[in-house]
């Protein structure tokens, strides 16, 4: 019986080992859960992050090949002639790029205006509407009138 007793009181401190050790697996796994939750927040970071070297890099590759170009330029002997062609044709560029972030510019405000104008048509269309209808219910034959002109105005016949 001593034996059994012994036993007993073994499998209760096993039982409460066990349970100590589910415990500390399970504030473990928690742990590791947090962890790779951070990881997986540093890993999308650090992607973005390459995202954007990447287009700097390339952006540094165009750079040095337009540098190597201009260098092989120099080290080639040209004619003073070639080089005013050269000189001209830069400047010519340089006006027509300006000139295009110009008209791009006013496409814009045009755009913008466009926009604007035919919001304005809009409410200026819905306001005579409103007064046509108004004056649809009038009596007298000057309001019916001038409803009809309307409508024909926009090309409406009621």
């Amino acid at each position: 019986m001593k034996r059994i007793g012994e036993l007993k009181a073994e499998v209760q401190h096993l039982k409460f080992i066990l349970e100590e050790e589910r415990q500390i697996a399970r504030e473990d796994w928690a742990g590791l859960r947090a962890e790779n939750a951070r990881l997986k927040a540093e890993c999308q970071a650090r992607q973005a992050e390459n995202s954007v070297l990447a287009v700097e890099c390339d952006s540094l590759k165009a750079e040095v090949e337009r540098l190597k170009m201009e260098q092989r330029l120099k080290a080639v002997p040209v004619e003073a002639k070639l080089m005013d062609s050269i000189a001209k044709l830069q400047t010519e560029n340089d006006h027509l790029e300006a000139n295009n972030h110009r008209m791009s510019r006013e496409f814009c405000d045009l755009a913008d205006d466009h926009c604007r104008l035919k919001q304005q048509i809009e409410r200026l269309t819905k306001a005579g509407d409103a007064m046509a209808s108004g004056l649809q219910g009038m009596a007298g034959e000057r309001p019916k009138a001038l409803a009809d002109e309307w409508n024909d105005a926009k090309g409406v016949n009621p």
